[in-house]
């Protein structure tokens, strides 16, 4: 068996058992990823276990850096959104909020594309999961879906917003293709490995999530 740059496992065991663990190498790569019964499982976990604690449902997409919230970006979202939405991970992992972010296998799944195209497979993934998802929490009144327009997500989103579950909410798909562009045409002003920390897209953000107030701690 070939071994990659591996994630070790690790994490909590509130979602799998440590007996139900995996070698990392059934979690390395994106067909791997999107196809596991380990991945799918926890989800199913989550549907029975989660109960939302806010109106407003935040997804944006994962980070290699794991927990999700010591990346540079989810750590700046928990900062300015958690007080206001509930901030869920969307990735080939699955849809992940953040009670979880720290049970295996979220710490151990890795899924770059080794050059090869799953991206019909990843839409198919991401468009069933928000559907499984959204159907059991009908307490949100709006869904803030933050995927840049150059995103597979988008396209699964896109998707989504045509079923009548998506009906239900309130949705807005950020940032806009005017805002995206204006931030792109700068350089994105606080880099190009966070996109979505732009000043731009924040301000958009904040505006559709109702946050008026910039909280006065920065992290940069």
């Amino acid at each position: 068996m070939t071994k990659h740059n591996l994630k070790i496992n690790c994490g909590t065991e509130y979602l799998i058992p440590k007996s139900d663990w995996v070698d990392p190498d059934e979690l390395y790569g994106e067909y791997k990823v999107l196809t596991s019964p380990i991945i799918e499982k926890a989800f199913n976990k989550i549907l029975d276990d989660f109960t939302p604690q806010h109106h407003i449902a935040f997804l944006s997409l994962c980070t290699t850096t794991r927990p999700y919230n010591k990346s540079q970006k989810w750590k700046t979202f928990v900062q300015e959104f958690s007080d206001s939405c509930d901030l869920i991970v969307c990735s080939n992992g699955g849809i992940i909020p953040q009670k979880y972010w720290e049970c295996y296998p979220f710490l151990t799944y890795d899924a770059p594309h080794l050059n090869e195209d799953f991206t019909e497979d990843y839409i198919k993934f991401q468009y069933e999961h928000l559907i499984k998802f959204f159907s059991k929490f009908t307490s949100y009144d709006k869904i803030i879906f933050n995927f840049r327009p150059t995103l597979r997500n988008r396209v699964a989103v896109n998707q989504f917003l045509e079923t009548d579950t998506a009906s239900q909410f309130e949705c807005h798909v950020l940032p806009s293709e005017e805002v995206f562009n204006k931030a792109k045409a700068r350089g994105f002003n606080r880099g190009l490995m966070v996109p979505d920390l732009d000043d731009y897209v924040m301000e958009e953000l904040r505006e559709h999530i109702g946050i008026t107030q910039i909280k006065k701690q920065c992290l940069w």
